[in-house]
């Protein structure tokens, strides 16, 4: 025979010490017998509610009731099938061995990174931004205001006018500075005064110009002007005397030479070069193929180098020329 369980409710033998499902003990009855389930004066019990079902269930294993019991309850059973539908009891968690009906919390779902990160990575695109734009605005200034170096190939030093202003550059030197916009085309130059002690104007005939530059297409390029001995088609050298005679000397370049049209070339240098110089630079003047350089000493006497076109630098103009006292003959 089968009978309810006094505490959930499944039918269970009459002859069970304790309920197979709950563990309730039960009592039997000898002078009374279970009444059968046809019986017209057996009414069976109505089956626990839910919330019935939980408190007794938690009460009879010493649990407190929580207030998930609704996620657990089993559903209540249809009236015709009242008597043989059993609850249903939640599972126990695979990783343990607790009893039948147990609250498992659910698990913390996966949240959004950590602020940390985000932060980080707003950082990173910040900068990211920053910098591009730096390097746009350093792009332009620098397109706009282009670089130029120019180098000064000559045997003295000149001076550039750069804007209204006027820099330095040495001999066999370059000067780098920068634009204030594209629209220089030429920078003027002039022969600086040497530190050189000669006495009297040595200057020579070519003593200042103008030095065509070309600005660079690219900001990251630099534009460049070479200043040499050589303007357009027109060549230019710088004698350089060195006077190991015991007298001071007088230089005239190009004696006796006459142009197309019979005017005279000469040119003297008003100038003393005194014994013991070295490489004394007298000035830049006009180069010819049958060119010449002569050093008149205060007697007269007079010393001649002759066709001296083939001997010059063509970049520079440099020629050395050394006096002694045999290169001279009495006039």
């Amino acid at each position: 025979m089968l009978k309810p369980c006094s505490t959930c409710g499944r039918r269970i033998s009459d002859e069970a010490r304790a309920c197979p499902h709950c563990r309730t003990p039960q009592y039997r009855q000898p002078q009374a017998s279970a009444p059968q389930a046809s019986s017209p004066a057996w009414v069976p019990p109505p089956p626990p509610t839910t919330r019935r079902y939980a408190e007794t269930l938690s009460a009879a294993r010493g649990q407190e009731h929580t207030a998930d019991w609704q996620k657990y309850a089993p559903p209540s059973p249809s009236p015709r099938a009242s008597v043989l539908t059993e609850p249903i009891q939640p599972s126990p968690s695979p990783a343990t061995n607790s009893s039948i009906g147990a609250y498992h919390a659910p698990s913390a779902p996966v949240g959004l990174p950590r602020p940390r990160a985000r932060g980080l990575l707003s950082a990173l695109v910040v900068a990211s931004t920053l910098a591009t734009g730096a390097a746009a605005a350093y792009g332009w200034w620098s397109w706009s205001h282009p670089r130029i170096v120019i180098r000064n190939e000559l045997v003295t030093g000149v001076e550039l006018n750069i804007e209204g202003s006027w820099i330095g550059v040495n001999a066999a030197n370059s000067e780098v500075f920068r634009l204030s916009n594209r629209k220089v085309s030429s920078v003027e130059w002039r022969i600086a005064r040497s530190t050189d002690s000669v006495a009297g104007d040595a200057h020579g005939q070519w003593t200042s110009g103008m030095v065509a530059i070309s600005i660079p297409a690219y900001p990251w390029r630099t534009g460049s002007a070479d200043l040499n001995a050589r303007d357009g088609s027109v060549a230019r050298f710088a004698p350089l005397i060195t006077n190991s005679a015991s007298v001071p000397l007088y230089i005239r370049v190009d004696a006796e030479l006459a142009a197309p049209d019979g005017a005279p070339l000469s040119q003297d240098c008003t100038c003393s070069i005194p014994p013991g110089a070295t490489r004394r630079f007298i000035g830049y003047f006009s180069l010819y193929a049958n060119s010449n350089v002569r050093a008149v000493t205060a007697g007269g006497d007079s010393a001649t180098f002759e066709n001296i076109g083939a001997s010059v630098d063509s970049r520079s103009g440099r020629l050395a020329l050394r006096f002694t006292d045999a290169d001279f003959r009495h006039q």
